[in-house]
């Protein structure tokens, strides 16, 4: 996988799809929900059919970061609904505690994004579904002993309040494009979740509120 630095944020938001109810395109509709843009990166040559994307971050809350994709979504991913294939589109994001001197840690992060893109593509785009877990197997990155991301929606950018039910639709696609938030989790709680199913792990969430931007938190579980 190649990568180009330095993108002009101006030439991406021209080149993405125009929402033509609210003439908005997509990076500045994710900037409605996630703060202003601050850094991007453009990675080619992802996945086997040598596919581009952008990754970019973005400032909402003060001390944290968010990297989400810009690009997945020009595919349609798929899932399996009553035995028959149903397709979305989707962005990712992923968000970490961060502090000004931490700026060289933004490529390790944006670098794993895309490398979780590449592994959709490499499963045949299959869609990343509330509940379901993205297991790595290995450190996510290095400094932190979390292994997997569990897949849910970004409840927690409404106001801070934690919302499991909330999700953000980018509608001005077809399919629509799902906004979807990957959280670093312990192989404790991947084992739960396995076991006893997502809505009870979200439960457990809700009622411990761990620093989901915190890759050294300790589990829930």
């Amino acid at each position: 996988m190649n990568v180009l630095l330095a993108i002009d944020l101006e030439a991406l938001n021209q080149r993405s799809k125009m929402n033509t109810e609210q003439n908005i395109t997509l990076p500045l509709f994710m900037e409605k929900y996630f703060g202003e843009m601050q850094t991007t990166s453009e990675f080619h040559d992802v996945g086997p059919y040598n596919d581009h994307l952008y990754v970019v971050g973005f400032d909402l809350f003060e001390g944290i970061r968010t990297y989400a994709t810009l690009g997945l979504s020009e595919k349609n991913l798929y899932y399996i609904r009553n035995d028959k294939k149903e397709y979305i589109k989707e962005e990712i994001l992923f968000s970490v505690n961060y502090k000004e001197e931490s700026r060289k840690e933004d490529f390790k992060y944006m670098r794993m994004l895309a490398g979780v893109v590449e592994i959709i593509f490499e499963n045949n785009n299959y869609a990343l579904l509330r509940g379901s877990i993205f297991d790595v197997e290995e450190p996510l990155v290095e400094g932190t002993k979390m292994s997997a991301f569990y897949v849910s929606y970004p409840s927690v950018y409404f106001d801070g309040k934690d919302n499991n039910d909330v999700s953000i639709i980018y509608e001005r696609t077809d399919p629509v494009t799902l906004i979807m938030w990957l959280i670093p989790i312990y192989d404790s709680e991947v084992k739960y979740i396995r076991e006893h199913g997502w809505s009870l792990f979200e439960d457990i969430l809700v009622e411990k509120n761990p620093d989901y931007f915190d890759l050294q938190r300790e589990p829930v579980i």
